[in-house]
């Protein structure tokens, strides 16, 4: 079974998840762990790794917002356990492409598709649309 940490700076995490929930409902396994509810990195640290800890027999995916940020760099250290797998430079659509992914599918095979999916998310429009989309994609953002 996998299991998903989202952990942030600020509230990013819980924005996420709620976004999440929003939009496909049960996120079950889903945990979110923003850096604005404990004292210190630290302590956000030791909470994520004592679920691991007592969860050997399932595979955590850890999402964090910046890849060099003090939570990701803290969180990088849990990569010891061969159940975690980090994924930094977290979105919302990557988030839901890799909980909706099969459990039948490697977890890290799972995440290089929806990282790779979530790259090719990330656009530029503006006027006129013409010029930043391809004719076969118009339908598909026809914003204007």
């Amino acid at each position: 079974m996998r299991q998903f940490i989202i952990a942030s700076h600020g509230e990013l995490a819980s924005g996420i998840v709620s976004a999440a929930k929003m939009i496909i409902g049960d996120v079950t396994r889903v945990k979110s762990c923003n850096l604005s509810d404990y004292e210190t990195v630290y302590d956000l640290y030791e909470n994520v790794k004592s679920c691991i800890v007592a969860n050997p027999e399932i595979e955590y995916v850890l999402m964090t917002d910046l890849l060099g940020g003090s939570v990701n760099n803290l969180l990088m250290q849990l990569c010891e356990y061969k159940n975690v797998f980090i994924v930094t430079g977290m979105n919302l659509g990557l988030l839901l492409e890799l909980y909706l992914s099969s459990e039948n599918e490697q977890t890290k095979i799972a995440a290089l598709k929806a990282i790779e999916s979530s790259k090719n998310n990330i656009r530029l429009f503006a006027y006129p649309i013409s010029d930043y989309v391809e004719q076969s994609e118009q339908k598909e953002v026809n914003l204007w």
